[in-house]
């Protein structure tokens, strides 16, 4: 599930014009994070190691990841993800729906932990996606803090998991990424294990489009909130069939909801407006720096990241989905934008970022050049917010826009010694 897919259903004729103003509609403030069970909780999972599993380098001793694998080296490494993916789509085939009177609220999270990040992968992330790992390594190297998109590493099944425990019929291949914020209350690292619960948070449905919103919220052993992954997806409407099954469903889940006291509040999407311009990079953005997306490049990021959607990986795939080739991933364009905003703005102080907010506007082809841009900063009592942009350049249509929230470095330094951090 790619971040830029969003302009392949598009592409495909699959998508609408009305998109942008869909996700534009309301500012979106800091999550609400609802209670998750402490270590020992009776619905904490299995402890899971994020490790590739079964990988020939690890079995030898030798450095996972490397070199970027065949495809169907891909598929044996991450074949227990694969399989949580096929339970999905084959509920979608079966015809699954939400049938029962329930709200958004009283749906059953996914609970996982703990979950011990392993810091070969991170480190491998760091290095894929054009960051220095240096930036990122604590106090005596032992450990490494976790990068804004280190999520990548785990959720992809748990937000697989999470939408089939909402019983929304959903054909996998027709989610589009369309948007991704991270909310950090204080950094987490590779040295302490994580607990995750993942929700439905917000569910907007028309028969043309749904959207949906997947939050994972991330806390440490003693419970405390460490940070929180808000995830939009975006699901097209069958032409000529009322939206299909899947927005039938969601429009009675959506109803229920809101009768259940559950409404999406600040998320709700707004109506969408005709004759709306694409964002463009600003002429008097500051450019933070220039990168291409190789295929080798994107297979490498699938086997760290376990997202195996074919459109980036497989021309003929890509093709069939109405691109003219292989696009990057979406959440590997976030993290080059990441690692150029730490460096570049922050000075390589990781601890700074507060949050990291960005929308796919348009696919990033396979070895396409494109930039990374700063434009209009403002202070606001939350920090400095910051404005992004990622495309060929200035004046070009931006691919992907976001927003960023830091502290001041002075600010930040008198905050740790307050707290001892």
């Amino acid at each position: 599930m790619g971040g830029s897919d969003v302009a392949a259903g598009s592409a495909a004729g699959a998508g609408g014009p009305g998109l942008d103003a869909a996700l534009d509609g309301g500012g979106r403030g800091a999550p609400a994070t609802a209670a998750v069970p402490r270590a020992g909780g009776r619905r904490q999972a299995a402890e899971t190691d994020c490790r590739p599993r079964d990988s020939a380098a690890a079995r030898a001793g030798g450095p996972a990841l490397a070199t970027a694998p065949g495809l169907f080296g891909l598929v044996l490494e991450h074949r227990h993800e694969l399989a949580e993916m096929a339970r999905l789509v084959l509920a979608a085939a079966f015809g699954v729906a939400p049938e029962r009177a329930v709200g958004l609220a009283a749906l059953p999270p996914v609970v996982h932990g703990p979950l011990r990040p392993d810091a070969a992968r991170v480190r491998r992330l760091i290095e894929l996606t054009g960051g220095e790992v240096r930036a990122f390594e604590t106090e005596g190297g032992r450990a490494l803090w976790l990068p804004p998109t280190a999520a990548a590493l785990w959720c992809t099944p748990l937000l697989a998991r999470a939408l089939r425990a909402a019983g929304l019929r959903l054909g996998w291949a027709r989610v589009l990424h369309a948007g991704n914020e991270i909310w950090i209350e204080r950094p987490a690292s590779t040295a302490e294990p994580l607990w995750v619960e993942v929700r439905l948070a917000a569910l907007d449905a028309t028969p043309a489009r749904v959207l949906v919103l997947l939050r994972a919220v991330h806390r440490d052993a003693a419970g405390s909130h460490r940070f929180t992954v808000d995830t939009t997806l975006y699901v097209p409407g069958r032409r000529g069939a009322g939206g299909g099954g899947l927005a039938r469903g969601a429009l009675r889940l959506g109803r229920r909801a809101r009768a259940g006291g559950a409404a999406p509040g600040s998320d709700k999407a707004a109506p969408a407006r005709g004759g709306e311009q694409p964002p463009r990079v600003p002429y008097g953005a500051r450019e933070l720096g220039r990168f291409r997306v190789r295929l080798e490049d994107a297979r490498a990021y699938a086997a760290i990241s376990g997202d195996l959607n074919p459109i980036h990986l497989v021309p003929a795939a890509a093709r069939a989905a109405g691109l003219p080739g292989p696009i990057a991933h979406g959440y590997a364009l976030k993290a080059w934008l990441a690692h150029r905003l730490l460096a570049e703005v922050l000075g390589g102080e990781v601890w700074r970022l507060r949050r990291l907010g960005v929308r796919f506007r348009c696919p990033v082809r396979i070895d396409q050049e494109v930039g990374i841009y700063a434009g209009a900063a403002e202070r606001t009592r939350n920090g400095t917010r910051l404005e992004l942009h990622l495309g060929p350049g200035p004046g070009e249509r931006a691919c992907v826009t976001g927003e960023a929230v830091y502290l001041e470095a002075a600010a930040e330094a008198s905050r740790r010694r307050g707290t001892g951090a």
